[in-house]
């Protein structure tokens, strides 16, 4: 899976990736997408 992201979501995406990447992860990084699609592009 490729992110591109924004700084102010990278060091959200950064945070939640220390958490370690489960469906959660995902699920909120999909939330954002839904939210600000112009903040974030996910390639899986």
């Amino acid at each position: 899976m490729k992110l591109n992201l924004k700084k102010s979501f990278q060091k959200d995406f950064d945070k939640l990736l220390l958490n370690g990447f489960d469906d959660s992860v995902l699920k909120e990084v999909i939330l954002r997408k839904n939210r600000y699609p112009h903040h974030l592009k996910i390639t899986l």
